[in-house]
C-alpha cells in the first residue's frame, strides 16, 4: 500500500481503494469503520469480477505447501470468519450464510488416497508450520458423512475448519455497510493513471481526478497494469475456470466437497476451477452421484433437475 510523503495539502480522501470486489470492499469497509475518509474507484458492472463468479469456499486444508505462512494466514482467516459475518450482519441485517460444517476432498483411487495423505504430511512437517486438525477417511466413513457419494470414491481427506459462504450476498453486504458508514463508492471510475505528488496521490479516472493520501490496489487482474505506476510489481495472470449451477433443490448435503457444494438457497455448485474444458470435468462426474446428465437412484432429489454451464440453462 503506497503512502505519499506528508505535507500541507489535504487530499480529498485518506484512502483510495481501486477495485470494488470482495477484497476491495472488505478493506474499504474496515477502513471506514475506523473513521477514515475512503473512496472506492470501480469499473462497475462491466468488470471481469471474480467476486461474482467464484466457488465461495472458506478452505483451510492443503494450503501452504512451500509457504507455511500462507497456511497460518488461512487458518487465522477461517477462525475469524464467524466474527466477520456477524459484524456485517450487525451493520446491514444481511446474513451472508457463513457455515463451517467441515470439508471433504474426495479421492478416486487408493493411489490418490496415499498421495493425498503424503502431501498433507509434508505440509504439516514444514518448519514453522502450525498443525491443524484433519483426518483421512475410507469410503465407508465418507459415505456416512455424504450418503450421495459415488461408488468410485476410495476415500477423502476431511478438515473441520473448512466452510463456505454466499459470496454474492457478502459482496452486497459489504457495499451496503460501506455506504451506511459514509464511504464513497464511484462506479465507472476505471483508473487510468496514478501519480505521486507531495502529500498525496492523484488518480486519473475515466470520470475525473481523485486525490488521496494512500492508495490500495485491489483491482484483481488490473493490478498487473496499476502496480508499476506506484513502483510495485503484481505478476497476476488470468486463469479460466468453470462453475456449473443446478436449479434449487431440497437440502441434502451436510458437508462441502472441494468440487461440489449446496448453497444456502438450495442450488448445487459443481466446479473444478483450474480446468479449461467446456464440459463437466471427468473427476467431478465420477465423484458425483449421477453421470451423463442423468441423476441416479442414490440421489432422487436431483431427478429432473436442470443445470447451467457457462451461462446456459439445459434440460
Amino acid at each position: 500500500m503506497p503512502t505519499a510523503q506528508p505535507s500541507t495539502p489535504h487530499p480529498d480522501y485518506d484512502f483510495a481503494v481501486i477495485g470494488g470486489g470482495l477484497t476491495g470492499m472488505a478493506i474499504a469497509w474496515g477502513l471506514v469503520r475506523r473513521g477514515r475518509r475512503v473512496v472506492v474507484l470501480d469499473e462497475g458492472d462491466t468488470a471481469y469480477r471474480a467476486s461474482r463468479g467464484n466457488f465461495a469456499l472458506v478452505w483451510v486444508q492443503s494450503k501452504g505447501q512451500g509457504m507455511p505462512e500462507y497456511a497460518l494466514w488461512t487458518m487465522a482467516s477461517a477462525q475469524r470468519w464467524g466474527e466477520f459475518a456477524a459484524a456485517l450482519n450487525e451493520d446491514t441485517d444481511l446474513d451472508v450464510a457463513f457455515r463451517q460444517p467441515g470439508g471433504l476432498h474426495l479421492l478416486l483411487s487408493e493411489r490418490e488416497v496415499e498421495s493425498r495423505a503424503n502431501a498433507l504430511l509434508r505440509l504439516h512437517n514444514q518448519p514453522g508450520m502450525q498443525a491443524f486438525e484433519y483426518r483421512m477417511l475410507d469410503h465407508d466413513a465418507v459415505e456416512k458423512m455424504l450418503p450421495q457419494v459415488g461408488p468410485e470414491v476410495a476415500g477423502a481427506s476431511f478438515c473441520p475448519f473448512d466452510g463456505h459462504v454466499n459470496a454474492l450476498r457478502t459482496l452486497r453486504a459489504l457495499h451496503v455497510a460501506f455506504a451506511r458508514l459514509g464511504g464513497r463508492y464511484r462506479p465507472n471510475h476505471a483508473v487510468e493513471r496514478i501519480e505521486a505528488h507531495t502529500g498525496e496521490f492523484r488518480l486519473a479516472t475515466a470520470a475525473g481526478e481523485i486525490a488521496a493520501g494512500r492508495v490500495v490496489l485491489a483491482a484483481g487482474l488490473g493490478n498487473a497494469r496499476l502496480a508499476p505506476m506506484v513502483g510495485l510489481e503484481a505478476p497476476v495472470r488470468p486463469q479460466r475456470g468453470q462453475i456449473i449451477v443446478t436449479e434449487k433443490v431440497a437440502p441434502f448435503m451436510n458437508h462441502i466437497v472441494h468440487t461440489i457444494r449446496q448453497t444456502d438457497e438450495g442450488s448445487v455448485m459443481i466446479a473444478d476451477s483450474w480446468r479449461r474444458q467446456a464440459t463437466m470435468p471427468r473427476s467431478a462426474a465420477r465423484c458425483s452421484p449421477w453421470r451423463h446428465n442423468a441423476p441416479c437412484a442414490c440421489c432422487p432429489c436431483w431427478r429432473g433437475s436442470t443445470w447451467c454451464a457457462a451461462g446456459r440453462r439445459c434440460a
